[in-house]
């Protein structure tokens, strides 16, 4: 899907944000339209909008790939306090660490594997969560 990248859910509900007067939303190249299909494909509600019509990832680093910008708003003033991209983001989602921990890892063609085991590029292994299934029906080990 064009310019929806790597964003993943994996964060605080939309009740701990409130909580914590905080608040998570996703921006995205793709148009709205693909961003609502996509949306309701995984069942998220979280914010979610195009910035397609904009500059809004190149002028806040994002100009390849994915990014993570944290802003502040005081009044009408907002502030960008955070920013990292590519693999900086990593750190900062579980599914990446709970993977780095098993014995194989993310089997991306970076870390050592044993002879013959799959290995890909970095980001090119993992899917969607409905596409899984099939795939891992014709895996044979």
């Amino acid at each position: 899907m064009s310019g929806l990248g790597e964003a993943v859910r994996r964060g605080p509900s939309v009740a701990e944000q409130d909580a914590a007067a905080g608040q998570e939303a996703l921006v995205s190249r793709a148009p709205s339209a693909e961003i609502e299909a996509f949306k309701k494909r995984m069942g998220w509600t979280i914010p979610w909008v195009s910035s397609a019509a904009s500059g809004f990832d190149a002028d806040f680093g994002v100009t390849t790939g994915f990014g993570l910008n944290v802003f502040l708003r005081d009044g009408d003033e907002v502030f960008r306090t955070y920013f990292t991209s590519g693999r900086g983001v990593e750190a900062l989602g579980s599914n990446w660490s709970f993977l780095d921990l098993t014995p194989l890892g993310r089997q991306e063609d970076w870390e050592d594997s044993p002879e013959g085991w799959p290995q890909a590029r970095p980001y090119e292994w993992w899917r969607l969560h409905d596409e899984y299934y099939d795939e891992v029906q014709d895996v044979d080990r």
